[in-house]
């Protein structure tokens, strides 16, 4: 199911090329993972990043945050886990 859902993400083909003034919460970031019923682990191979860089998304301690191609993808995924509202 979880793999199903990456393969389908990955499939879709390009995103909303815009994620200019789109940004995601520490909180949001870890809700969209949740609602996906993701591991770090999982969401983090999703994503194309490691499990470090999910969980320092998650709390909030990093200078650097996701970079424009996870910002379309957490977009997308945001959306298929029925959370449109937090794409601002």
């Amino acid at each position: 199911m979880k793999m199903a859902l990456v393969e389908k993400l990955h499939r879709e083909g390009p995103v909303e090329s815009t994620t200019k003034n789109v940004t995601f919460t520490p909180a949001e970031i870890k809700q969209i993972r949740e609602t996906l019923r993701m591991t770090q682990e999982e969401f983090s191979q999703a994503m194309g990043t490691t499990t470090t860089s999910i969980s320092r998304w998650e709390r909030g301690t990093t200078n650097r945050g996701p970079s424009r191609m996870a910002i379309m993808l957490l977009k997308r995924m945001a959306k298929e886990a029925g959370l449109s509202y937090l794409i601002k």
